[in-house]
């Protein structure tokens, strides 16, 4: 499988490992460079050079000087180095838990959903569109578009208008710079525009975001918002929404066919 056709979680998670590795081993090049030639040739250069009065002052100044600014460098890089190798570390570990939060929802849906009544399209990206879908569902319930969530230690809380974090460092409430719901939201309005330009003149698409730890999120007041996104708070509550979600009228087998070759046309 090529790069391109993986997952938006599984690219990241490769990308930022890769830069984790990239600066980790420069790092490395740089003090093993500095050990075998940089180090040996200073020393080198006071034995060499004849023992007169001035040499022996000035020489070990010298070296003592460049020691000193060589150390003064490497400890400026060290902080920086040090705050983008943790950056990536974790935004590494974020990609990882996040497609594994993906494969544990893909072998829950396969459990709970009929096979010969649903398909189930995993990370679907629209052409011409650098995001994918973690899940879209078709079938009797008609088209539901699944943005899953596998936060482990970040609180994320809804009003009807606004999306929050609780920053630690700072122990208070943040508001987020994109709320999730506007980004599920444009991506089913993209999804029923391209049925549509493919010849599905009434669909709807159902928006639900699902929050595999119930502990990493919370609502306050919340009466929906203008995007309509349905909030799953944990795992367990999965096949609740799927067993009440009312079953779509206008599903049938044709219309059940022609979307699925319509979404395999975008793999």
């Amino acid at each position: 499988m090529s790069f391109l056709k993986l997952s938006f979680a599984k690219r990241k998670y490769i990308v930022n490992k890769a830069k984790f590795l990239v600066i980790l081993a420069l790092i490395l090049i740089i003090l093993a460079l500095d050990l075998l030639f940089v180090l040996p040739w200073s020393l080198s250069r006071l034995f060499v050079l004849k023992f007169t009065i001035p040499n022996l002052i000035v020489t070990p100044i010298i070296l003592i000087v460049f020691i000193s600014g060589i150390l003064k460098v490497w400890s400026w890089c060290e902080k920086r180095i040090d705050a983008k190798l943790n950056k990536f570390h974790q935004d590494w570990g974020n990609a990882e838990k996040g497609f594994k939060g993906e494969d544990l929802i893909y072998a829950e849906l396969q459990k709970i959903l009929d096979p010969n009544s649903y398909h189930i399209f995993r990370n679907l990206s629209l052409k011409g569109e650098k995001w994918d879908m973690d899940f879209v569902i078709v079938g009797p319930k008609g088209v539901i578009l699944l943005e899953v969530k596998n936060y482990q230690n970040t609180k994320n809380s809804y009003t009807a208008k606004h999306q929050f974090y609780f920053s630690r460092k700072i122990s208070e409430w943040i508001p987020s710079r994109i709320d999730l719901r506007d980004f599920v939201g444009n991506c089913a309005n993209q999804l029923e525009k391209y049925l549509f330009e493919n010849g599905v003149e009434r669909i709807h698409v159902r928006r639900v975001i699902l929050y595999i730890n119930p502990d990493s999120v919370e609502m306050k007041d919340y009466g929906g918002n203008q995007n309509h996104v349905y909030i799953i708070q944990g795992l367990n509550r999965l096949q609740q929404y799927l067993d009440n979600v009312s079953d779509d009228s206008d599903m049938n087998p044709n219309l059940f066919n022609k979307l699925i070759n319509i979404l395999n046309s975008t793999a």
